[in-house]
């Protein structure tokens, strides 16, 4: 860090050679002048483009920043124009003046400048900031939208600090992080106490006969030869080896949810599929963590690797319901899942900063379709405003994706605070300052969606409207947008998806059925004590043993970072990295969605993320002040 920064002093400023202090500006360099303007022309952009619709950003940290940038560049340009304006007044009378007088009037052209920067300084200025947290404007315990479940709008919590280190060795991730134990059980109480049965068999048997009987298919359970995919987020894992520690799919959680498909609801490894069809693929630790010790579940990944297969697509899947044309890659629907007869969705517990307020069930499905790129403006709800379409209602609702959920699932042993950020501690009781270590299951995705968002709202700050898709989905047959949501194009309306309602207070946590005022969630605590007894296990329908595999030693240092790929800073693919591609950057942070727009080539200082910083970092390559990128 520290000859970094001396690279960046020698190159922008003059230093003295004994002392090593700053003597002066640079002016040698003529590039040099060129990174101020476009610095501060993209950081006013940014400001502008973020506080207009929501005057209340300015208190942001990182709007702050960039109004510093950006207000310093502008007092520069208003005080040249309010000291060349007074010049202009006087310079008629410069001739006649004698030296005193003509020092007076350049202090005077001086303090002109000085007072038209300070009168936009003072503009916005801190004392004229308002802070406010985004409140929802729905009252507490006003429940919406129909209750789903064997126990009707129910969502079990577990939560057991043991399930991880209080001091992680190396990235979150990596073996010994997570004590799978502990996840197991936390599952094995979690199914009992979501359908109210005292044993997994018979938990997982009640959740297929509600799912069945709710599909015209009887009063039947798991039938040989049905197929389940587990859909999982890994939208930060961009290579077999990940690197970074941005948060992911917990491997733990996933081979917890394969051991109760196999070991207690009897579903044959070979029917089980793990995917996601979003951005990246399926890293090695949760492939080698499942393949370990269940080595006939298959893995499918937009971009495969080694025993991970490349997803198929099912072409004019679904048809959004806004009327918007889209392109047909968003239109194409992940195969296995189409043809799949029950779907897990198993989601992350994690704040969404750039385009809507959170990631949970909901926009999980984001990888469940080829390209989301030209729906993620219909989930910009800070900026459409309560009471607008949103694509997610479509992606629940289609019989097809949503439609075939027989659990949602939120992973919250970890959580982050961004989309692409990394895991830390919660404040929030009954976290106090350590790993959330959370898992919570439902069978209404609404309800479990309202409870995510009320605990990461709890912890952090939401965007204003961060509850417009739950009020949508919960209204889905009359919702507020006055939408006809018909995700199958088939003339027939959506129902109600679920229930939504915000709890009470954070500190009781507490929903209208908790309260006994009204019918729609209900949060219940799920016992966790890994020295219980393990629930007994049933015998799979093809009564085999999975057989018997050699596990390679577990991997204990941190993986190596791959080598960068593509033509880093050319976002947009021309061949050329120039302005246009970091204004696509900034464009992209601030969730304007631009076309053609490469996210794997936008992270230029490879933090694992991309956000304004890189889009500097391209301007600076352009005008040539720097030559590599990382």
């Amino acid at each position: 860090m520290h000859d970094s920064f001396q690279k960046v002093v020698k190159r922008y400023f003059n230093v003295c050679k004994k002392s090593g202090k700053i003597i002066s500006v640079n002016f040698k360099k003529k590039k040099n002048l060129l990174i101020l303007p476009i610095l501060g022309i993209l950081a006013l952009a940014w400001f502008l483009i973020r506080t207009i619709p929501k005057p209340s950003r300015a208190a942001y940290p990182c709007q702050r920043v960039a109004a510093g940038i950006g207000v310093t560049f502008l007092t520069f340009i208003a005080g040249a124009l309010g000291s060349l304006a007074f010049f202009k007044v006087i310079k008629r009378f410069m001739k006649k003046l004698p030296a005193a007088a003509l020092i007076i009037c350049t202090i005077l052209c001086i303090s002109a400048g000085l007072l038209t920067s300070t009168l936009i300084n003072s503009f916005i200025s801190e004392d004229r900031i308002v802070y406010a947290d985004w409140n929802p404007g729905d009252p507490p315990n006003s429940p919406m939208g129909t209750a789903k479940g064997i126990n009707p709008g129910r969502v079990a919590w577990a939560h057991n600090p043991d399930a991880t280190a209080n001091t992680p060795s190396g990235s979150w991730y990596q073996p010994g992080n997570t004590n799978q134990e502990v996840v197991n059980q936390m599952f094995s109480d979690l199914v009992n106490t979501l359908t109210g049965e005292t044993n997994n068999p018979s938990a997982w048997d009640a959740l297929f006969r509600y799912f069945n009987q709710n599909h015209g298919k009887g009063n039947v359970g798991y039938s040989p030869g049905e197929t389940i995919v587990v859909k999982i987020n890994t939208v930060n894992t961009s290579s077999q080896s990940k690197w970074g520690s941005n948060i992911d799919a917990t491997a733990e959680t996933v081979l917890g949810v394969v051991e109760q498909l196999v070991a207690q609801a009897g579903i044959p490894q070979n029917n089980i599929i793990i995917y996601d069809g979003g951005v990246g693929t399926i890293g090695s630790y949760v492939y080698n963590c499942v393949h370990n010790v269940y080595p006939n579940v298959p893995f499918q990944a937009t971009s495969g690797w080694g025993s991970i297969a490349t997803v198929q697509w099912v072409d004019n899947g679904i048809t959004y319901s806004n009327g918007a044309t889209t392109s047909a890659q968003s239109r194409r629907v992940v195969k296995c899942l189409w043809d799949a007869d029950y779907l897990i969705n198993l989601a992350l517990l994690k704040k969404h900063e750039d385009q809507t307020a959170v990631t949970l069930c909901g926009k999980n499905h984001f990888g469940s379709i080829q390209n989301c790129r030209d729906i993620h403006s219909t989930i910009n709800d800070h900026i459409n405003g309560m009471g607008s379409y949103n694509s997610l209602v479509d992606l629940l609702g289609h019989k097809e994706i949503g439609g075939k959920t027989l659990l949602f699932i939120i992973d919250g042993l970890w959580g982050a605070p961004s989309i692409m950020g990394q895991p830390t501690r919660w404040n929030l009781a009954p976290f106090n300052n350590d790993w959330p270590s959370s898992i919570f299951i439902s069978q209404d995705g609404v309800a479990i969606d309202s409870v995510g968002l009320d605990f990461i709202n709890g912890e952090w700050t939401l965007w204003d409207n961060a509850d417009n898709y739950l009020h949508e989905a919960a209204r889905a047959n009359n919702p507020p947008s006055g939408i006809y949501y018909d995700p199958e194009n088939d003339g027939t309306r959506l129902e109600s998806l679920g229930a939504h309602e915000h709890w009470n207070n954070t500190q009781s946590k507490q929903y209208s059925r908790n309260l006994g005022t009204g019918n729609g969630i209900e949060l219940v605590s799920a016992a966790s004590d890994p020295t219980a007894t393990t629930p007994p296990t049933v015998t799979p329908p093809t009564a085999t043993t999975p057989p018997t595999v050699t596990i390679p030693p577990i991997m204990t240092a941190a993986p190596t970072i791959p080598p960068m790929m593509g033509n880093l800073g050319d976002v947009n693919n021309d061949g050329a990295i120039d302005i246009i591609d970091a204004l696509l950057i900034a464009q992209y942070y601030v969730g304007l969605n631009p076309q053609n727009f490469n996210i794997n080539n936008s992270d230029t200082n490879c933090d694992t993320r991309t956000d304004i910083i890189d889009g500097l970092l391209v301007s600076q390559f352009y005008v040539g002040l720097i030559s590599i990128f990382c």
